[in-house]
């Protein structure tokens, strides 16, 4: 197997686990018919709504790619920066914010298959990280908290797939 095929094969497996059905559910699966009466609904022992979910995704995920894209890159403030106000917002909130998410894994996507997008070179704002540790790293708490979304469906009854 040559390099150029062997490249393929992982920009593939980085989009396949990004945005299709793997091993877990895919973002699609899990938010686009999400029950909007129970986007503030609360789970005993924990402190976040589906909303903060999804707006904590969104904004991990944009940071991310600022990351990867800005070489003058600032760090936000933890937690402040990642996590949302804990204010009620309605239905236009989470479907803004529903597609501003898809649209950065889109954008995430055409990063990986980008064939000037060296996977390996390390970041100029990270000098130890790279856009491979960084997609893994989207991958990751993508699924971690699209689990926990499908938890607060399965408590409300909204769950059947």
């Amino acid at each position: 197997m040559n390099r150029s095929h062997e490249d393929q094969l992982v920009r593939n497996q980085l989009i396949s686990f990004l945005k299709d059905r793997n091993a877990h559910v895919n973002a699609t699966d899990v938010l686009e018919d999400f029950p909007m009466e129970h986007m503030h609904s609360k789970i005993a022992g924990v402190e976040y709504t589906p909303w903060q979910l999804l707006e904590h995704m969104r904004l991990t995920q944009r940071d991310i790619i600022d990351f990867m894209e800005d070489p003058n890159y600032q760090t936000p403030d933890w937690p402040a920066a990642y996590w949302p106000e804990k204010q009620q917002s309605g239905p236009d909130a989470w479907n803004t914010s529903k597609q501003r998410f898809f649209d950065d894994l889109d954008h995430l996507e055409s990063i990986v298959k980008d064939p000037r997008t060296n996977l390996y070179q390390t970041l100029p704002a990270g000098a130890k990280y790279t856009v491979f540790r960084e997609i893994l790293v989207v991958i990751d708490h993508n699924s971690h908290h699209l689990g926990q979304l499908i938890l607060f469906r399965k408590h409300v009854g909204a769950w059947d797939k």
